[in-house]
């Protein structure tokens, strides 16, 4: 696996899309933040600003960016389907297996750079929060960054699922646009559709829905009228078992795949 994760990063230094999805992911959370946070609500024909309802301290600046930074994951889904699929497109993972490498480390592979642009994101939305920090004249404490760094880990959680979800779809489809608008239209149309018509409530536990929990959402503060955010530990176990359900069908279905 090690010898496969060094050939990937070689590979990504020379690969546009790479720096393209980096680039717009740094450009895209402060664009978002600054749209969300300017917006305005109606409330007994008043105009009221939206962002006047979440604290804009320290650890409220955090929570704002990471809600406006997760619907950037689908630009690391498009680049991992997209990369993947250059390597199935010059017969690249055939060629790792005739020169010794195993499917196990094909699939180990996959998955540490799952966790790569996970961590990449959370990086660069650190990254915007200090500039937008910095630009506000707001102060982080470390009694913000206590506070917040729960959340940052399962803001890597939140993406990585969602990158294994789309490697798995990937590897039926084998196409970057079709697994990219199947995941797209599943996480923003399909599960919403779902949850709509079932009145049992299962939908719940629909992996988009689990992932949706662990995004600390200024607007169900607004709704809730709550004062702080926190983490939902039951959307946190549910969003590992969707981790580990994608990531061993996956492991299933690269292991019969014929490259």
């Amino acid at each position: 696996m090690k010898a496969l994760l060094t050939v990937h990063f070689l590979k990504l230094r020379f690969y546009p899309l790479f720096w393209l999805v980096l680039a717009l992911y740094a450009a895209f959370v402060p664009l978002i933040f600054r749209i969300f946070f300017s917006a305005e609500l109606t409330v007994n024909e008043q105009q009221l600003d939206l962002g006047s309802f979440f604290a804009l301290d320290g650890s409220g600046l955090w929570h704002y960016l990471m809600f406006a930074g997760s619907y950037g994951v689908h630009l690391f889904v498009l680049l991992m389907v997209s990369f993947t699929n250059r390597d199935y497109c010059f017969g690249l993972r055939r060629q790792y297996l005739l020169e010794g490498q195993n499917r196990a480390g094909l699939v180990l592979s996959d998955i540490a750079l799952a966790a790569l642009f996970s961590l990449s994101a959370v990086l660069l939305l650190s990254g915007a929060t200090f500039g937008l920090a910095w630009n506000r004249g707001i102060l982080i404490s470390a009694a913000d960054m206590s506070a917040v760094f729960p959340f940052l880990l399962t803001y890597i959680l939140y993406f990585f699922v969602f990158v294994m979800m789309a490697l798995l779809v990937n590897s039926f489809l084998k196409n970057t646009a079709g697994s990219f608008l199947v995941v797209l239209f599943w996480s923003l149309f399909i599960e919403a559709v779902v949850r709509w018509i079932d009145p049992s409530g299962l939908s719940d536990f629909l992996p988009v829905n689990s992932l949706n929990g662990l995004i600390p959402s200024p607007l169900r503060v607004i709704a809730g009228g709550a004062e702080s955010v926190s983490l939902d530990a039951a959307k946190v176990m549910l969003s590992l078992m969707w981790g580990a359900v994608f990531a061993a069908a996956y492991w299933w279905r690269t292991s019969r795949e014929d490259f």
